[in-house]
């Protein structure tokens, strides 16, 4: 067989693969090849080489892809490529592509095989990515939801804990426990004053406690002198120094008056001890009341502040109050009353804010305002006799002027009624009846 037979039979080969290509092309992409341009086939068999040097560049030189909208330079600076992988770089390799002779219809459908292959590995790995993330922020909220739960239990483990100190610590409970302890505390001091107790041994009893927390303190220790002359003195807790050498020393009715105010503090404690428990075994409504109560606490507060911020703009005047804009205002004043609303509006805005910081700058400026503010009414009593005195002296003023212009236009007229009736040339035949001299002080600055 012949060199030239063998291009003839590659030819046709390259054909019916194309042609092949063309109708999986068709099935598959949907994408309509370009037209191959037509050749007769005489032209073929007389150039063969020029044939298989139009076919060559046209497996190294695939067709151009549609053109693409230019994308902004931030993006393509934020979108950085990834790299190719083992796929990428075995599809970009010289694995997948067509032998020699190949026509130029089937590198075209060979590089769209290529690029829809590319593209759907590259919405595989995106999705492998977003699989990973999705499985680590699963694993991340796992551990929250664990780390959660711990904190509940913790929570669940301390909240009988709090709920009972803040039960214990209720003070309305304490308020009233502690003034009745105290009116104990008072007559048994004074009962063993009366029976001879040191007042320096009294004011150190009451120092540390009273007599309540003292005769049970078994931790601090005191130093008490010895019972027999000379002795060295003895270190004795609180508890043993009471029972010791403050009860053993009492007798008859000092004695009879220290056990009826313990049997009263012993009763107290137990009063005590049943309204923490009933409290503690109906915490759920106890803590229910306590919320409501302050919430009550909160508004009372509340109106009574609004109502003592009315009574203080109310002593202000209209200095505290919104102007009304007249119809036939000017647009000075206008702008004037506009801008007087705008300040009493931001003054109102600003006040809940202002009211609950306690930082060093806003209490300093707080108390120097009420200062002013109780002030106000005084200094605005002063402005106002002050606007009031010169407005006197203007209206002195223009009164004293007014009458010696009245004086000046009465001289003016007498005396041309005087003058003779000659007639006069120039400027002195011009009439003067006082109105000139009025016209030329009307036109006087200020």
């Amino acid at each position: 067989m012949s060199t030239e037979q063998e291009e003839q039979e590659a030819a046709k080969a390259a054909e019916t693969d194309a042609s092949a290509m063309d109708e999986l092309m068709k099935q598959t992409l949907d994408v309509k090849p370009p037209e191959e341009p037509a050749t007769e086939p005489a032209a073929e068999e007389a150039q063969p080489e020029k044939r298989e040097e139009e076919v060559k560049p046209s497996a190294e030189q695939p067709a151009k892809e549609p053109e693409q909208k230019p994308e902004p330079a931030e993006a393509k600076a934020e979108e950085k490529a990834p790299e190719a992988d083992e796929f990428e770089q075995e599809l970009q390799s010289a694995k997948y592509d067509l032998p020699a002779g190949s026509t130029k219809k089937a590198n075209e459908i060979n590089k769209i095989l290529r690029q829809q292959a590319h593209e759907r590995h590259k919405l595989y790995r995106t999705t492998s990515s977003e699989k990973e993330a999705l499985a680590k922020e699963n694993t991340d909220l796992k551990a929250q939801i664990e780390a959660a739960a711990k904190d509940r239990q913790e929570l669940d483990r301390l909240r009988p804990i709090v709920e009972t100190f803040a039960i214990e610590r209720d003070p309305r409970v304490n308020a009233h426990f502690n003034n009745e302890m105290a009116k104990i505390d008072h007559r048994i001091m004074t009962n063993l004053v009366n029976n001879g107790l040191s007042k320096e041994t009294a004011d150190y009893i009451m120092g540390h406690g009273g007599p309540s927390h003292f005769s049970k303190d078994t931790v601090s220790q005191v130093e008490a002198e010895s019972e027999y002359q000379g002795g060295k003195p003895v270190q004795m807790s609180h508890k043993q120094f009471w029972e010791e050498r403050v009860a053993k020393q009492l007798s008859g009715e000092g004695a009879d008056s220290l056990q009826l105010a313990k049997a009263d503090e012993l009763r107290l404690k137990e009063w005590r001890d049943a309204e923490l428990q009933a409290k503690l075994s109906n915490r759920e409504q106890y803590f229910k009341n306590l919320e409501a109560e302050s919430a009550r606490n909160e508004e009372a507060f509340k109106a009574e502040c609004r109502k003592e911020m009315e009574a203080q703009r109310a002593a202000l005047g209209d200095l505290a109050k919104p102007k009304t804009v007249q119809a036939n205002a000017t647009p000075e004043q206008k702008q004037r009353i506009e801008s007087f609303n705008g300040l009493l509006k931001e003054a109102e805005a600003k006040f809940d804010s202002s009211f609950l910081d306690t930082s060093p700058k806003a209490l300093i400026r707080k108390n120097f305002g009420a200062l002013l503010l109780d002030a106000m009414p005084k200094l605005l009593e002063m402005a106002y006799a002050e606007r009031d005195e010169w407005k006197g002296k203007y209206e002195a003023v223009d009164k004293k002027w007014n009458a010696s212009l009245k004086a000046a236009n009465t001289s003016n007229r007498v005396s041309v009624q005087q003058q003779p009736t000659k007639p006069l040339s120039g400027i002195e035949q011009e009439r003067n009846d006082g109105r000139r001299m009025e016209m030329m002080m009307e036109n006087l600055p200020g």
